[in-house]
């Protein structure tokens, strides 16, 4: 009897301590409330609460992140059309290449990184490409497009030398299709922002050959002049249009029929050619030419080095492939 009433008061004791924490805290407790603590489930972990209590604002209890500070990193991924790979490999694999299959899973592998897929569709030979069935090449190029896509909505966001690498192999992989206009519109675009990049250049050159055009190509700051007469070579110098050279060169340009003379104004700059002489003058001072300016079908055609250079320009050739290159 002694120890039933010992265990009885043992029990009230218990309860009442338990009541007298409900009430201090306004929590109910548990026996198994140290189980809780342990218990798996509860995933926050030490160090996630630390990283809460840190990231949340002084005085006020509320969790607001952060400034993020360093730079921003590129944004390199983007939405492919996944679905339509893996029912392209589905295919493939019942009754395709083995190339194709290879490019698939690489493509599907790559999760949408820019340059990684840029890499796989850029490294494929012309061989493997013509090994390839019709609907798996639509495909192919459905992602080269989308791929240009993105380059257009995060151009402000890349680096340009990222961007180059994305755009030359698309380039690439275009020119391996047998797409040259494609590959061509490509190659431009990085002429866009970086129209110095001398390889650049030289692979428009070799399309351009592969085309059969091999006349006379001249760039301007990465831009093509819209010529209404052709360049040409004559006595081993190129000469162009003066209107379209002086615009491309952002010049103020001049015509005076009465003299014959054709001027250019950039900057501090002036130079001054009168048609059919052999001499020309820069900011006042004489200078003679290989070859003089001349009217043809009605437009005056110059010297496109001399003015240029004039003008403070650089200028190559790079006769393989027959292309002037003007940058300032």
């Amino acid at each position: 009897m002694i120890k039933k009433l010992g265990v009885l008061t043992l029990v009230l004791i218990f309860t009442l301590s338990l009541n007298n924490m409900v009430l201090a805290t306004g929590n109910p407790v548990s026996p198994g409330i140290e189980q809780i603590k342990d218990n798996p489930g509860n995933t926050e972990t030490e160090e996630e609460t630390a990283d809460y209590d840190a990231n949340t604002t002084p005085g006020t209890g509320e969790n607001e992140p952060k400034p993020v500070t360093g730079p921003v990193p590129s944004q390199k991924l983007f939405g492919m059309g996944i679905p339509g790979l893996h029912i392209a490999l589905d295919r493939v694999k019942a009754n395709g290449s083995p190339v194709a299959q290879k490019v698939l899973e690489k493509l599907i592998e790559s999760q949408g990184d820019m340059q990684s897929v840029a890499q796989t569709l850029g490294d494929m030979a012309q061989e493997e490409l013509e090994d390839i069935d019709e609907k798996t090449r639509e495909e192919l190029e459905k992602v080269a497009e989308e791929l240009e896509e993105k380059i257009e909505q995060e151009k402000e966001q890349m680096e340009n030398e990222d961007k180059k690498q994305v755009l030359a192999k698309i380039a690439e992989f275009y020119n391996n299709m047998g797409s040259r206009e494609k590959a061509l519109a490509n190659l431009e675009e990085i002429l866009k922002f970086m129209p110095q990049d001398l390889a650049t250049y030289q692979e428009i050159g070799q399309i351009y050959k592969k085309m059969g055009n091999e006349e006379l190509k001249a760039f301007v700051n990465g831009q093509q002049p819209v010529f209404d007469v052709k360049p040409r070579v004559q006595n081993g110098r190129t000469l162009v249009p003066f209107r379209a050279l002086g615009e491309a060169l952002g010049a103020t340009i001049n015509w005076d029929p009465s003299t014959q003379t054709v001027s250019f104004k950039k900057g501090d700059n002036v130079v001054q050619l009168p048609v059919g002489e052999k001499s020309a003058l820069v900011n006042g001072r004489q200078y003679t030419l290989d070859i003089p300016a001349f009217i043809e079908n009605g437009r005056t055609l110059v010297p496109l080095r001399f003015i240029s250079e004039a003008l403070k320009a650089k200028v190559q050739y790079l006769p393989d492939t027959q292309m002037v290159i003007v940058t300032e």
